[in-house]
């Protein structure tokens, strides 16, 4: 029994430095949109995006605070209704993270900014995945198929970086976004969430987790007892 408590402990360990070299790699692959040439530009609806792919230092001061004041137009009065509250030098320090990669979305005659997605690659339980934090849209482009296609894209990178899933955080006062990942993305509440990791007290959480597999899960030698922790920096919020 114990050789078999040893076995187990060493193939957990030896999947943990697995996921840890695939997110590693996906950090050194520079340009994720760069084998994405048909992604680059979104020409629907009315609208025509140029998007492009930079990890956050490659983000202009400027254009970072418009991302935060985006962001923060859309989720604030979430977090605050949710108990959280609302700081605004965490919130910046939480979306400027050195690990944090940008997609951005731009109107591709002005240059002008139309939206954007911030995402880190991640272990979550011991996983490799691609952690969507923030994914918002001005107003005036919302519900013209740039959400949908933004997430597409984050679905390729994960996909061709090796990653287990793409999940998010989801407030539950924030049926809209809810929706728009349950019906419109396929996304369903992940493992983690306190849906199934704490049944009994699910309704005590404001959020949820939320997840899409991307590939073949391998076997779990054990399970979790207790919800993930949240990423702090997720907006729980999404303005598609």
């Amino acid at each position: 029994m114990l050789n078999q408590i040893n076995l187990s402990h060493c193939q957990e360990q030896a999947e943990v430095v697995a996921a840890m070299a695939k997110v590693k790699a996906a950090y050194e692959m520079g340009d994720h949109m760069a084998s994405l040439q048909a992604f680059r530009r979104y020409t629907r609806n009315g609208l025509d995006a140029a998007i492009s792919f930079h990890p956050v230092h490659q983000v202009p001061e400027e254009e970072r605070k418009w991302a935060f004041e985006l962001m923060k137009t859309c989720v604030k009065e979430y977090y605050v209704r949710g108990g959280w509250g609302w700081n605004d030098r965490d919130k910046w320090q939480e979306l400027t993270d050195e690990t944090s990669c940008f997609l951005l979305a731009r109107d591709a005659v002005s240059g002008s900014l139309l939206g954007f997605v911030s995402f880190r690659f991640d272990l979550d339980e011991g996983v490799e995945v691609l952690y969507c934090y923030e994914i918002h849209l001005s107003a005036e482009v919302r519900n013209k198929g740039l959400g949908k296609f933004l997430m597409q894209i984050l679905e390729l990178i994960a996909h061709r970086t090796h990653m287990r899933k793409v999940m998010l955080t989801v407030f539950k006062e924030n049926t809209l976004s809810s929706r728009f990942f349950r019906e419109k993305m396929k996304y369903c509440e992940d493992e983690t969430s306190p849906l199934y990791c704490d049944p009994l007290h699910a309704e005590e959480y404001t959020y949820s987790i939320f997840s899409k597999t991307l590939t073949r899960p391998a076997a779990k030698t054990s399970a979790s007892t207790t919800p993930a922790a949240v990423p702090t920096s997720s907006s729980s919020s999404f303005s598609t």
